[in-house]
């Protein structure tokens, strides 16, 4: 269910986000499904991984993909992120 809920941030996230002059990043999606892939690559290989920082996980895995997939220009800034995961899930996580 965690999974699911954060596949489905990132996703959100990747059509979503904007840049810090708040135009929209619109990330491709080779580069969520390179996110999704390095989230389950640290989460498999990790053992006892903990729990209250999965979010950040896949913030970094999305913003990790974008560096490698796209234009230094798409990139999502780490501040930018922080607030989605604010936003987003915050109260939930």
């Amino acid at each position: 269910a965690v999974r699911r809920r954060l596949i489905d941030w990132m996703e959100m996230t990747a059509q979503t986000i904007q840049s810090k002059r708040g135009r929209p990043l619109a990330l491709s999606s080779i580069t969520l499904h390179l996110a999704v892939y390095l989230f389950d690559i640290y989460v498999d290989r990790t053992p006892h991984l903990d729990s209250s920082n999965i979010h950040l996980i896949a913030a970094v895995s999305l913003r990790l993909a974008a560096k490698l997939e796209e234009h230094e220009a798409r990139v999502p800034h780490p501040d930018m992120l922080n607030l989605m995961i604010q936003r987003d899930l915050g109260s939930a996580m």
